[in-house]
């Protein structure tokens, strides 16, 4: 019979021996291994393939770059149905969100260039974006859209001087990354 002193050397040579066939089972012979061979026969074959094709005169074709064409396609900021320029003007009757709020509170978020006009976009606090052009008033002080670039809006303002007189200001609002 075995004593205590025994019965421990085995219990651990056997936890020790069954930990090393685990190990040398989970080291030995990766499970990748079968999915890396595969992909390397697919890439060979495929080279191989082009190859071939190539010899053939049968290369795969370079895409072709399409500019996007959205002058002749209807606004979607006009009603349903009419693409002409008159869908795209703000009613005279209607009256300027804009003019509610101060510049430094208005966001420029993005531009878009439809039948050779170029429209800008203006987040307000309340949350809606409100397109703009060059001529429309955007601000408390009535200032007035000068230019529009892809990645710049640029604002006139009339600033009252101390001696009756009017001095033109001129902001440039920039189109930030949405990325941090």
């Amino acid at each position: 019979m075995l004593n205590n002193q025994q019965k421990k050397v085995i219990i651990i040579s056997l936890l020790f021996l069954i930990s090393a066939l685990l190990f040398y089972a989970c080291t030995h012979r990766s499970k990748n291994q079968d999915l890396k061979r595969y992909v390397e026969k697919v890439k060979a074959e495929t080279f191989k393939r082009l190859v071939v094709n190539k010899a053939k005169g049968q290369g795969i074709e370079e895409p072709v770059p399409v500019a996007y064409q959205a002058e002749s396609l209807r606004s979607p900021f006009g009603e349903a149905g009419k693409a002409n320029q008159a869908s795209l003007a703000p009613k005279e009757k209607e009256a300027n969100p804009l003019l509610a709020y101060s510049l430094s509170v208005l966001k420029f978020v993005g531009t878009l260039k439809q039948m050779g006009i170029i429209y800008a976009f203006v987040l307000a606090p309340d949350g809606v974006i409100y397109q703009v052009r060059v001529g429309d008033e955007i601000n408390d002080r009535h200032g007035k859209v000068v230019s529009i670039k892809e990645r710049e809006l640029i604002v006139q303002e009339q600033l009252a001087t101390g001696d009756n007189k009017n001095a033109l200001r001129m902001i440039t609002m920039q189109l930030k990354d949405g990325r941090q």
